[in-house]
């Protein structure tokens, strides 16, 4: 992105404030930075300013969009230096002869984490030796997919479905530019040399056509360093290597599997393809994914409130905590384990935990006390009992001093509530 600040924007906005876009000019040319809304909300602009401001918005890493996913589209090398926006897709490898079943497990699985469900995206579909089974999976296939086969192949396989199609290389990238121009779709171009990617990436952006690049994941050490420098010489404006990079992680051994694709997560792959659904290596590069591309400009929180648990009556316990997501859902999982029927109280703590809140001065006395009368929560029970987590205890005679309320001090882990309740709660 070229633009520095809103001010590098605005000077090309009508500067009318009429609030067609949603908010003032000045707002809307914040937001565009931020990537909060898009350049078509404005009605009254000229296709000169458009261009010039597109120009001024274009991310470092251009974004490449196949069946609803969008890829690439980053601005730094570094999440701390701003945020990752994208998260790259995770696709799993089949073929025509077992797609079918790879259709199953990709659909099949799901890992709940704290409160999101968690899921594959879609399939690589690749070309082994039955054209009339590839073309029936083209069509079978109910989730996004990537086709890799022989330009002939691809050629009747994009009159059913336009994507993502591969892998052009220095001996076949002519017969591609004729199918990404004749369907408008982008192309994956393969080498794990640079000079050749560059090449390739060269002939493409003369054509107008987006593309992504595959750096060959021959081995861990020479695709990592081959990565960096795609990225690198990206972010700071080398044209040919400012697109998405794929990576194939194919490999026999289940921990190489893992560690290469959590490391490629982390580390600029903004295509993720693995070679059958392993919880082993799914289930952490899912986690992963879902913890490198949260904003670290914005608190991971939930909206602070009364939360019903199970079936609470009049004289139900009410447990207080933090609004940090993280913590929220360990509470809340760990009350509908145990199968206890109650209310949590959700204090607004700017999304920090309970002891770092503490100890930052968030989570206090006047916190509670203005959650307990906001969510009206003398209107449940009858009893008067707060549970504060043990990391607030220092907070037990404070808090009971603002509400009038008795303050219970809960169990450090929240695991420990089941046996802990029935000692203290009749």
């Amino acid at each position: 992105m070229k633009a520095k600040s809103p001010l590098d924007i605005y000077k090309f906005l009508p500067k009318t404030n009429c609030g067609d876009c949603g908010t003032t000019c000045m707002g809307f040319a914040t937001n565009l930075i931020q990537r909060k809304q898009k350049l078509e909300e404005c009605p009254h602009l000229s296709d000169s300013s458009k261009r010039k401001i597109a120009e001024l918005i274009e991310p470092n890493i251009k974004e490449v969009e196949f069946e609803g996913l969008i890829i690439g589209g980053e601005e730094v090398l570094f999440r701390h230096e701003l945020t990752f926006f994208n998260k790259p897709p995770i696709l799993i490898k089949a073929n025509e002869g077992n797609y079918e079943n790879v259709l199953k497990d990709v659909k099949g699985y799901k890992k709940i984490y704290v409160g999101k469900e968690l899921r594959l995206d879609g399939i690589l579909l690749e070309f082994k030796s039955d054209e009339s089974k590839y073309l029936k999976a083209v069509k079978d296939l109910d989730v996004p997919i990537v086709m890799i086969a022989p330009p002939k192949i691809l050629e009747k396989a994009l009159e059913l479905r336009k994507t993502l199609i591969g892998y052009a290389d220095v001996d076949n990238y002519s017969k591609f530019l004729e199918l990404a121009k004749r369907f408008n779709v982008p192309v994956i171009v393969k080498s794990n040399d640079l000079r050749k990617i560059k090449f390739l990436g060269s002939k493409m952006r003369e054509n107008g056509i987006k593309y992504v690049i595959n750096p060959v994941f021959d081995s861990f050490a020479g695709c990592y360093r081959r990565v960096i420098d795609i990225r690198v010489t990206g972010i700071k404006g080398d044209n040919e290597f400012s697109y998405p990079i794929m990576i194939d992680v194919d490999n026999n051994d289940v921990f190489y599997k893992v560690i290469a694709s959590l490391t490629f997560v982390c580390r600029y792959g903004d295509l993720i393809v693995l070679d059958e659904v392993d919880p082993l290596v799914v289930m952490p590069t899912l986690v992963l994914r879902e913890n490198i591309y949260t904003d670290p400009r914005v608190p991971v929180a939930v909206e602070s409130g009364l939360y019903t648990i199970g079936k609470p009556n009049g004289d139900a316990p009410v447990f207080v905590t933090t609004n940090f997501m993280l913590t929220f859902y360990t509470v809340k999982t760990d009350l509908e384990s145990a199968g206890i029927d109650c209310y949590l109280l959700v204090v607004d703590t700017g999304g920090i935990c309970v002891g770092a809140s503490v100890a930052s001065g968030r989570f206090n006395a006047d916190v509670v006390k203005e959650a307990v009368e906001k969510f009206k929560v003398a209107e449940k029970v009858k009893h008067r009992k707060l549970i504060i987590p043990g990391l607030a205890s220092r907070l037990k005679g404070a808090i009971e001093d603002a509400t009038g309320w008795e303050v219970l001090v809960g169990p450090v882990d929240s695991s420990a509530i089941k046996d802990w309740l029935t000692k203290v709660w009749d």
